[in-house]
């Protein structure tokens, strides 16, 4: 979503802006390692947010802040830079995480505390403010994420009756997106007899195709369970449109943002009651939502959706419609653009942004 502010021609036009990069990590796995290239990068950033404050007057800063680990630590560096030039902070954050965090020690949440003094924050939903609840005595702006409309989504999946319902499992292969509950739902499902087709798409994480086939096999899911690997651009919106359900059973989520992708091309959703997900997803309208670790109520939730066309198509339609109103690159940028110009023109935030 930082580069949608970047490139946005919406805020182009009413702010200007300059640009610091903040890419550390090169892939999924490189994010939580520490490297010594690392670490050259956050002095060279500190020493250009240094000379910028210095030499330009620059209304607030924009800054994505990481919510826990190693990289809040890191983070504390530029933010502690931003407070003694005494330039307004805004924070986005992407991530949850804190109230846990703050709450594991007293040191952590003074070090809390004084992050979010005397700032302006952003949170995803509306859900999410309460992560920052014991850390921030302000009002934050709450803005949704918001991806780009395509063409290729508005197509509709017209199949056959004869034809067995596909369930599509779509992100990274990651344990906490909770793959591995996702496996034992379809394992439940097969002992129930019913019929269904599954692919499971995204790049290699904590698990690897290589391991996820092997659980397949041993699970004897291999006659109804696919890994064709990562899909990207048309060859994702295609895999979307072709399937009937789509599934993600996340542990630990703040905003996914292949929720809107579903949404966008008309798929009833299954997924847990995790973060912002309760508030993009409007359970039994829009699709379903379940505890998490809890392959059996998952597999309730994809049978109801298995055996009932007409609930999978009204469903479908109610979440494309709440996608077009709320969770468009358009409307995301616009959002944008009423918060800086509150942080702009006021001290005090405003209800109306």
């Amino acid at each position: 979503m930082n580069q949608t502010v970047v490139e946005s021609r919406l805020i182009k036009k009413e702010f200007m802006m300059e640009c610091i990069s903040l890419q550390f990590a090169s892939s999924v796995s490189d994010i939580s390692a520490l490297r010594f290239s690392k670490f050259v990068k956050t002095a060279g950033i500190a020493l250009r947010l240094i000379k910028e404050l210095a030499t330009e007057k620059y209304e607030f800063v924009y800054f994505t802040l990481s919510p826990v680990g190693f990289a809040f630590y890191r983070d504390l560096l530029f933010v502690s830079i931003m407070k003694l030039f005494g330039v307004k902070i805004l924070y986005h954050l992407h991530g949850k995480g804190i109230r846990k965090a703050a709450g594991s020690s007293l040191v952590k949440k003074q070090l809390y505390k004084f992050t979010f003094r005397n700032t302006f924050v952003i949170v995803l939903a509306d859900s999410l403010g309460s992560d920052i609840d014991a850390v921030y005595s302000g009002t934050p702006f709450v803005v949704n994420n918001g991806i780009a409309s395509t063409n290729i989504s508005q197509q509709i999946n017209i199949k056959d009756k004869s034809d067995v319902v596909d369930i599509l499992y779509l992100s990274n292969l990651v344990r906490s997106k909770g793959i591995l509950v996702f496996l034992d739902s379809l394992c439940i499902l097969r002992e129930r007899n019913v019929a269904f087709r599954a692919n499971i798409v995204g790049n290699d994480g904590s698990i690897n195709r290589e391991e996820l086939n092997k659980l397949i096999k041993e699970f004897t899911l291999e006659d109804t369970v696919y890994v064709p690997g990562p899909k990207y651009g048309v060859d994702k919106y295609n895999v979307l449109n072709t399937s009937d359900i789509f599934c993600l059973p996340t542990l630990n989520d703040a905003f996914p943002l292949v929720l809107l992708e579903a949404m966008q091309c008309g798929k009833p959703v299954v997924s847990t009651f995790e973060g912002a997900v309760p508030d993009i997803v409007d359970n039994g309208k829009t699709g379903l939502l379940v505890h998490q670790q809890n392959p059996e109520e998952l597999a309730d939730a994809l049978q109801t959706l298995i055996s009932d066309e007409k609930l999978r198509r009204k469903m479908g339609e109610e979440g494309r419609k709440k996608f077009k109103s709320l969770y468009t690159v358009e409307r995301f940028e616009e959002n944008m653009c009423n918060v800086f110009s509150c942080i702009t023109d006021r001290r005090e935030i405003s209800k109306d942004c």
